[in-house]
């Protein structure tokens, strides 16, 4: 975590892997990519026509930005992190709680009304601000007191033997204490202590790895 341009001088959170407008051309090019396929293997194999799940669905902006977190959430559930003959419902989760939703609400979102199999008729809309935002925040910012100079004492996280709370791996991340084996994979392995942690999405708590000696592949 590197610290940004917060005015209260905290570190600023480091923007996860699918933030589009976030992104690099290399990051934005794979994922690209990625989504692409997935999307492609989601139509086929629930069967999608034209008249359920439109083929321009990537020139709508706001139907990608909820395909990427629908995907997101599909990796996650589909994850083995619990193991790969674990019983689980976050599958079914998905499906019942994203997937479905997702669907019933994607002509609403899309604006897909003028789009055909052959051609998209979809024209982003150019979004207006009212003019005086900038002068409106100045003044709101002049009536607020300022703020009081605290000292925060460097955070301890520690490693017990049922592993280390989702949060305090956060912070440890936060404060440079741990760090990502990859930065592209929020949730990933972490190293810790000279050991690599997994997380558990049941636990909701970092694991360690059994042979930690090594990086996970």
């Amino acid at each position: 975590m590197t610290a940004g341009d917060r005015p209260d001088g905290a570190p600023e959170k480091v923007p996860n892997a699918w933030l589009w407008h976030r992104m690099d051309r290399d990051r934005a090019a794979a994922l690209w990519v990625e989504l692409a396929e997935w999307v492609q293997w989601l139509r086929a194999t629930y069967q999608f026509t034209q008249g359920h799940f439109p083929a321009c669905w990537y020139r709508h902006t706001a139907v990608r930005e909820e395909l990427t977190a629908l995907m997101a959430a599909h990796k996650a559930a589909y994850a083995d992190d619990a193991g790969p003959d674990a019983y689980r419902s976050d599958m079914t989760a998905w499906h019942t709680h994203e997937f479905w939703p997702f669907m019933d609400r994607l002509k609403s979102i899309g604006n897909f009304a003028d789009c055909t199999a052959e051609q998209c008729h979809y024209k982003p809309r150019v979004v207006v601000t009212v003019p005086g935002l900038e002068e409106y925040i100045a003044d709101d910012l002049e009536g607020r007191p300022e703020r009081a100079e605290t000292s925060t004492p460097p955070q301890v996280v520690e490693a017990a033997d049922d592993g280390v709370p989702a949060q305090d791996m956060e912070a440890a991340i936060a404060a440079g204490l741990a760090e990502l084996v990859d930065p592209q994979k929020p949730y990933g392995p972490a190293r810790f202590e000279d050991r690599i942690w997994i997380y558990d999405r049941r636990a909701k708590r970092y694991l360690p790895q059994r042979d930690s000696t090594t990086d996970p592949s």
